[in-house]
């Protein structure tokens, strides 16, 4: 989709004959009151598997009810008041274990930068030819495939190797690993067998017993499992045909075949630290479970937050500018001052927030953040130390590039923060909470310690480092 564009979801809700529709709070356009009457429904997020599970999620987020979705008898395409076309529409439906890709709503964006360069390609069949050879998924054999036991080995060696120096305490940290694709989930690092799991008999991760069940509710989140907090995380195979399948169903057929997806296949190491930020999640719940629980109930503010966010595309702009000239300053000082006009056009913009607001806004910040600032710094740390190796078996891995991309990582990170402005959806406060982060280790290097006590924010900590 172009940049600026919005994809949504909106049920139609019958019962008795009567129809469910959210009431919008009163505006103000020019000198006229308007009260918009609209859909239950709302932006397709980055963790959707489908259209369905789009509008499924909106249900319960806005209106606290599973809802079934009916069979679609015709698409209808409405450009306007008398432009509406009936036209015929095939797609595969998705599997009925739908699942949430929660890592995490950070991805589906990265295919908004991919889409001009695919297009760019058409004009060839080369990328028809390439898309015949794109990878085959592992075969389903109840095991572990070797290449992502690889590739969770040295997520958990990178963890050991420098989880300390990016968080004190998460490095340490005993958290087990649930990996998992379409027909499997795998419990790694737990401590016994758990009520529900079968041991993978014939075979064990570093020599150690794991445990396998059917794939059913999976996502990409920390899970409990008896009293154990486990970071869950698809395997790469499965994220990338996701983001695959998601924009094919954007696509009309001629370019649906032709589109070079294997430009969507990403380096192993944003699966491997997707699966760190998973963990550092599961942290959370261990040192401060009060906390990401308070910060989970969030969502249900969603709805209220964005119709208030409506028009204020001007003021995140500058705000977000100045937040990055911070991060990038050329000295403290220089970062110092910057992160003062970032928190002045922050205050201003917010004068038209409630308190409830403002607190969504802190909330997510606080969980999804910090857990983007741990899965973005341990690359970087990575990728900058002149000791650190990568466990050999990794190394055989064609998508894995030894953490040297990082500076191309960084890159599309700012240029994603840029974007959220003028969109929708709680992944800005992801980007927005990952470069505070940043500029936190600049001016206030102890600002971890302080982080996960309760009502401590990003901004508090930034706000105190920056005072005279």
């Amino acid at each position: 989709m172009p940049a600026g564009h919005f994809l949504g979801v909106s049920l139609i809700l019958p019962r008795d004959g009567r129809f469910l529709y959210g009431l919008r709070p009163a505006r103000l356009e020019g000198e006229r009151q308007v009260v918009q009457i609209t859909g239950i429904g709302g932006g397709v997020e980055a963790d959707d598997v489908s259209f369905a599970a789009a509008a499924q999620r909106e249900a319960l987020e806005e209106i606290g009810c599973s809802v079934r979705i009916g069979d679609c008898p015709e698409t209808v395409v409405v450009r306007g008041r008398h432009d509406v076309q009936t036209v015929k529409a095939a797609a595969v439906p998705p599997p009925a274990n739908q699942r949430r890709l929660r890592s995490k709503r950070h991805h589906l964006l990265l295919l908004l930068a991919i889409v001009p360069l695919g297009l760019c390609l058409l004009g060839s069949g080369l990328s028809a030819l390439s898309n015949l050879t794109l990878p085959d998924p592992p075969p389903s054999t109840g095991r572990l495939d070797p290449l992502d036991k690889a590739r969770l080995a040295e997520t958990l060696h990178l963890k050991e190797a420098l989880g300390e120096t990016v968080w004190p305490g998460w490095g340490t940290a005993d958290i087990p690993i649930l990996l998992w694709n379409r027909d499997d989930a795998f419990l790694v690092n737990y401590p016994n067998q758990p009520a529900g799991w079968s041991l993978v008999s014939g075979d064990t991760f570093q020599d150690q017993p794991y445990y396998r069940q059917p794939a059913s509710k999976t996502e990409n989140f920390t899970v409990q499992i008896g009293q154990v907090w486990v970071a869950s995380m698809a395997t790469k195979w499965e994220t990338d045909t996701f983001f695959r399948e998601q924009l094919q169903s954007l696509f009309p057929p001629v370019i649906e075949q032709v589109f070079p997806y294997r430009l969507l296949i990403m380096p192993s190491e944003v699966q491997m630290t997707g699966v760190l930020h998973e963990s550092f999640h599961a942290y959370q719940a261990q040192v401060a479970l009060a906390r990401l629980q308070d910060a989970e109930e969030a969502y249900a503010q969603a709805a209220a937050y964005w119709a208030a966010d409506s028009g204020m595309a001007d003021d995140w702009e500058a705000e977000i500018e100045w937040l990055i000239a911070a991060a990038n300053a050329g000295s403290d000082d220089e970062a110092t001052q910057l992160a003062r006009q970032f928190l002045q056009q922050r205050a201003g913009r917010r004068e038209r927030l409630p308190a409830s607001l403002i607190s969504y806004e802190r909330r997510l910040e606080w969980l999804e953040g910090l857990a983007k600032y741990v899965e973005v710094a341990i690359w970087r740390q990575a990728a900058e130390s002149a000791t650190y190796q990568p466990l050999p078996a990794v190394t055989e891995d064609a998508d894995f590039r030894g953490y040297t991309t990082f500076d191309q990582r960084w890159s599309q990170e700012i240029s994603q923060l840029r974007r959220q402005a003028r969109l929708e959806g709680e992944v800005r406060f992801y980007y927005t909470g990952l470069v505070m982060g940043f500029v936190l280790d600049r001016l206030s290097p102890d600002w971890k310690s302080q982080i996960l006590a309760g009502g401590v924010w990003l901004e508090t900590l930034l706000e105190e480092a920056v005072s005279p």
